[in-house]
């Protein structure tokens, strides 16, 4: 690529429409049964799109990973969902099980459009009424430059693709990527193409973890589901549209002025007691709430699905003032991780100047990467602005400057400091 990248003035724009969507347009999740997570996030994936949206749940398709029985499983039977039961993609990388659900959905022959989403999701208008041309796949970009255009320029060229068209990164300021490198959380692919696709997603995914082309953190290679799914639609010759920012609206990143959320994207920001974490930016907390009142409501239906994620005495949540200490002091972050391996949702909280969010975010990773603590992983990370109220994310312990100041920027040291929880 020569020069800096520039964006494609004629580049896909998204198309939307009032129209209720028609009855034969799927929504479709995938979650691994044996991680027990993965079956209450497709409980509140469930309630959203059921009770704040109005999806029949004969419309939803959950793929399962992984052999036993669940209780919620069982209730989104009884309810409507289609479940069908799908191998593991494979264990090098299991956010591609998405792949296998891809492929089983094809197996049903839908007609219409066909949504994939992560389980880790709630909505709050129906996806199936974005408009999506035939011949193209939409999705929001990735965050953030991840990979960087670079890596991604060598893989397309490692693999004898033609680059897509340069886009800007979903909230990285300066940041840039190639058109169909999203966010997979949620893609929207008509059902027309839906086969071939999944197949080449699949084949571009096996392609990348037979080779070292991607960063890697400890044994994991990162990014792989994504940059195959870039990979497939450039090598089929599929174009891509780019989504609102109000769909697939990521919680752990803050943002001074956020859209008003279609969707969000929670990753595993999830309190002791299994509500979605709220981050302390409006106008996305009232959705959240929303979300919430919406589980608990389903909750009442569901035998043995309660409690959600019962409280522990080992759950850390930590609240850093700034990111100088932690991104200079990275074994920070490994002891964290080591201190609160196993508990249930951990929060990691990360106070940064508004204008430095995404600096901030980039940087926490990469000193995650320097230490082997893969960032997709990692006990739970929210950056939050200094006016975002902090003391509603329920602290156990606080990492604070010397003089215990909890709010602050790029302060030099760190101690450790136990709080009552609040």
């Amino acid at each position: 690529m020569n020069g800096g990248p520039m964006p494609d003035c004629d580049s896909d724009r998204q198309l939307g429409g009032p129209e209720r969507p028609e009855g034969s347009d799927v929504i479709s999740t995938v979650i691994d049964l044996r991680h027990p997570r993965y079956a209450v996030e497709a409980l509140r994936w469930y309630a959203s799109l059921t009770r704040i949206v109005g999806v029949p749940a004969t419309d939803l398709r959950l793929h399962v990973v992984g052999d036993g029985g669940s209780p919620i499983v069982d209730y989104l039977r009884s309810r409507g969902v289609g479940v069908r039961e799908i191998p593991s993609f494979d264990p090098r990388h299991p956010p591609c099980n998405k792949i296998g659900g891809a492929l089983s959905l094809c197996e049903e022959g839908p007609d219409g459009l066909c949504v994939l989403t992560d389980s880790d999701v709630a909505f709050f208008e129906d996806p199936r009424a974005i408009s999506i041309p035939d011949g193209h796949v939409g999705m929001r970009p990735v965050d953030i430059e991840r990979p960087e255009l670079r890596v991604l320029s060598d893989i397309f060229a490692a693999a004898g693709v033609d680059e897509t068209r340069v886009v800007a990164t979903g909230w990285q300021p300066g940041g840039w990527t190639l058109a169909g490198n999203g966010n997979g959380g949620f893609y929207l692919i008509p059902a027309a193409i839906l086969a071939d696709v999944s197949r080449e997603w699949g084949r571009w995914a096996t392609w990348l973890l037979d080779r070292e082309l991607l960063p890697r953190v400890g044994e994991r290679v990162m990014c792989v589901d994504q940059v195959a799914m870039a990979l497939a639609l450039a090598d089929l010759g599929i174009g891509v549209i780019d989504l609102d920012p109000k769909w697939n609206l990521p919680t752990h990143i803050a943002t001074p002025d956020p859209p008003i959320p279609a969707m969000l994207h929670y990753h595993t920001h999830v309190a002791e007691t299994g509500e979605i974490v709220s981050p302390g930016v409006p106008p996305v907390d009232s959705f959240v709430a929303k979300a919430n009142e919406a589980v608990d409501e389903v909750l009442r239906e569901c035998p043995g699905a309660a409690p959600i994620a019962p409280a522990t005495d080992a759950r850390r949540t930590i609240t850093l003032a700034g990111a100088g200490g932690l991104t200079e002091q990275p074994e920070l972050i490994s002891a964290y991780s080591s201190d609160v391996g196993g508990t249930a949702g951990p929060l990691l909280v990360i106070v940064a100047d508004e204008y430095d969010l995404h600096r901030v975010e980039r940087r926490v990773r990469d000193a995650m990467a320097s230490v082997g603590v893969d960032p997709d992983d990692c006990p739970d990370m929210v950056i939050v602005p200094p006016s975002a109220d902090v003391a509603s994310l329920q602290p156990r312990s606080l990492l604070t400057d010397s003089a215990g100041c909890a709010l602050g920027t790029d302060l030099p040291r760190w101690r450790a400091r136990a709080v009552a929880h609040r």
